[in-house]
């Protein structure tokens, strides 16, 4: 069954990241504006760095956004996945982000005791927007499934029907145990994030409106200029933060799927089949997603 919007709860957002670019950008979508999503936390995860890189990048962007009081907690630091061969490649480390001059709170918690914690107090009322590697989630499920499974919406960016996407080939074991606990999971594969190709003149048109939408324009032009071919070919993290923003954005069908534990490439099952599912983000309005980025993003 199609389904036009999802239901986003917008009163407690727990966000799970592996800042990195495309990360960034998310986080300045729900944070640089007043009157977004109530952002509760920031949880990092190695993927696009180091663990400390992760967090790092995401203490610098709360206090860019003007978030003072928001705490960053960080969490995992390697894969649950034993890995022989080579592992995904990042990537391009951002040199703005490094440079961002002030950091905010780093809590001394651990993120996994956090986003149980929340999980515990929000309950339905709690939105989890993964867009890293699911290592910190996977963890909080083996620890307490059943306060995973009160979670309102797990909102995860990642995965690929025909080949390995980056956070879930980074833990393909994270993944699996995730997608499998029966959760109530929205993904946004990697087909519909490369449907997304911003339209013609956009960025050009985009640098005028104010110091974030400057922030995140100078984001994809120095990922251009160090050729990561992500900067060009659709919106990655961003589309977790615009499903959060407007879910009616999105078109989403409910299927049966299971994880390939061995690239962590994601697998349709029979519609018939009894099993854990997902509500699959399958198309976008591109029309409408790039006005809500550049409303979010205006000053």
């Amino acid at each position: 069954m199609l389904i036009n919007e999802p239901e986003i709860n917008l009163s407690a957002v727990l966000i799970d990241c592996d800042p990195g670019w495309d990360d960034a950008l998310a986080l300045v979508l729900l944070l640089a504006k007043i009157g977004g999503p109530n952002v509760i936390g920031v949880t990092t995860v190695y993927g696009n760095g180091t663990l400390s890189q992760s967090t790092e990048n995401a203490r610098r962007l709360t206090a860019y956004c003007g978030k003072p009081s928001l705490k960053v907690y960080s969490g995992s630091d390697q894969s649950m996945s034993p890995w022989s061969g080579k592992l995904p490649s990042p990537a391009q480390p951002s040199s703005i982000l490094q440079n961002l001059p002030d950091m905010g709170p780093l809590s001394p918690d651990n993120a996994v005791d956090f986003i149980l914690s929340a999980a515990n107090q929000f309950g339905p009322s709690l939105t989890i927007l993964a867009t890293g590697p699911l290592t910190n989630i996977a963890k909080a499920v083996q620890r307490s499934p059943d306060d995973m499974r009160k979670v309102g919406h797990l909102l995860v960016v990642g995965g690929a029907f025909k080949t390995g996407e980056f956070n879930f080939r980074s833990d393909p074991k994270a993944a699996g145990l995730t997608i499998n606990s029966f959760l109530n999971t929205i993904l946004i594969p990697l087909e519909t994030c490369e449907q997304a190709k911003s339209p013609p003149g956009f960025l050009a048109g985009l640098r005028d409106k104010g110091p974030f939408a400057r922030f995140y324009s100078d984001i994809i032009e120095e990922q251009v200029t160090a050729k990561n071919p992500g900067a060009t070919e659709g919106l990655y993290d961003q589309l977790g933060a615009l499903c959060v923003l407007a879910p009616r954005i999105f078109t989403t069908e409910r299927h049966p799927i299971c994880i390939d534990p061995s690239n962590g490439s994601v697998i349709l099952l029979p519609e018939h089949q009894m099993g854990p599912t997902a509500l699959i983000a399958e198309s976008i309005d591109l029309d409408m997603a790039y006005r809500v980025l550049s409303w979010r993003l205006s000053s």
